[in-house]
């Protein structure tokens, strides 16, 4: 993924991935049973490069030392560690019953737009690295040097598990540009929904399994010690069979045993059938086809409760301006746009001959980030900012 990357597979806008979908009648903007929006009158969403998360000086010691000329957080550290063992030093050693998706979630582009991405809640990756905390030995001491670790692998765990979703859709989206006709959709309706409450999920086991499986690459592990990695992984192996019916086999299809439960689920997006015809190692040919479309750089946003500063300095930039739809709307047919139907009541389409689709959530109090940015490149601004200036 990351030779990927670095050969221009960032390169690619979601707006020409939207506007293409939209062209063929592939999108169903607002038909989605997920009723969260990813910002709403209790959240703050941040936008998150990975490039402002470096991993620590690279060492397998077991506390890894951060100089403090180059901690410019340190008391903000310190504080992100006083919680983590604040809530370690509790009684729960899981997170609460429920599914992955409840602390974190992928939006798709097929149903939500410019909304679309990974968004995680900062609390949880916290708690996350409180219950990996749990599992060091007793003399390890979590201070603001080592809670960067902590954090990094909570939010790894969660950013993996959404990032697997984030493949699964652009696999199907790859499907659609060669077959021209719809198969996402399909395969969450006719797939997806009906098996979710069962051991049949089985995108959620292999969504499972990424959490598990990935932390080894070097751009999760790089930094972090071998002691935090591997109470991570005993973490993962205890929690996982607590989960749901379907995320509870994520050790089954991580297991060297099972190699094929990802080659299984491409026949089950390709056909739209929980018993797909098509043998599972044809698919062993076209591996690349489940990378993400778009790389872990800009996908993700971290949720705050409103007004709230971030507890992990990471994330204390890249609040984007509180926008209301109703502003933004305005500025829209200012510019020159018309409205056109399209999608359910959730979503408004705006066009303009020879420019760029706009679609905005209808009645938010405050866009997402990425729909911000989407309305101010199609009208020209610099930034969401400028745009936000002249609502």
């Amino acid at each position: 993924e990351a030779a990927a990357e670095r050969q221009g597979m960032s390169s690619l806008s979601d707006q020409l991935v939207i506007e293409t979908l939209d062209r063929y009648g592939f999108l169903r903007l607002g038909d989605h049973p997920r009723s969260d929006s990813p910002t709403d009158d209790e959240w703050d969403a941040y936008e998150t490069s990975w490039a402002e998360i470096p991993p620590q000086p690279a060492g397998d010691d077991e506390i890894i030392e951060l100089p403090v000329d180059r901690d410019s957080n340190r008391e903000r550290w310190d504080g992100v560690a006083n919680e983590i063992n604040r809530i370690a030093r509790g009684t729960e050693t899981l997170p609460p019953p429920g599914s992955v998706d409840a602390l974190a979630w992928y939006l798709p582009f097929h149903n939500f737009g410019f909304d679309w991405g990974i968004y995680i809640r900062e609390l949880e990756i916290i708690r996350l690295a409180a219950f990996i905390a749990q599992r060091l030995p007793s003399s390890f001491a979590v201070d603001g040097r080592n809670a960067q670790s902590l954090a990094r692998m909570g939010m790894s765990i969660l950013y993996l598990h959404e990032a697997f979703h984030h493949k699964v859709e652009s696999f199907a989206t790859r499907l659609e540009m060669a077959r021209l006709k719809p198969v996402y959709l399909p395969y969450s309706n006719g797939v997806y929904l009906p098996a979710m409450g069962t051991d049949d999920l089985l995108e959620e086991a292999v969504a499972c399994a990424e959490m598990l499986t990935r932390l080894t690459e070097p751009t999760y592990k790089k930094g972090v010690s071998t002691m935090i990695r591997n109470a991570t992984e005993v973490f993962l192996r205890e929690w996982i069979p607590n989960l749901p019916p379907g995320y509870r086999r994520g050790l089954d299809a991580a297991s060297q045993d099972n190699p094929r439960a990802q080659t299984k689920l491409q026949s089950q997006i390709a056909e739209a059938s929980a018993r797909p015809a098509q043998n599972p190692s044809d698919w062993e040919i076209g591996s690349h086809m489940m990378r993400g479309l778009f790389d872990r750089r800009n996908v993700m946003h971290v949720l705050v409760p409103i007004g709230q500063t971030p507890i992990i300095p990471w994330f204390s930039t890249g609040l984007a301006p509180s926008v209301s739809t109703m502003a933004v709307e305005k500025l829209v047919v200012r510019s020159g746009y018309a409205e056109v139907p399209g999608g359910k009541g959730s979503h408004r389409k705006f066009t303009a001959a020879q420019r760029p689709l706009i679609i905005l959530p209808a009645n938010r109090k405050s866009l997402s980030p990425g729909v911000l940015r989407n309305v101010a490149s199609s009208l020209g601004f610099g930034s969401i900012r400028e745009l936000a200036a002249a609502c």
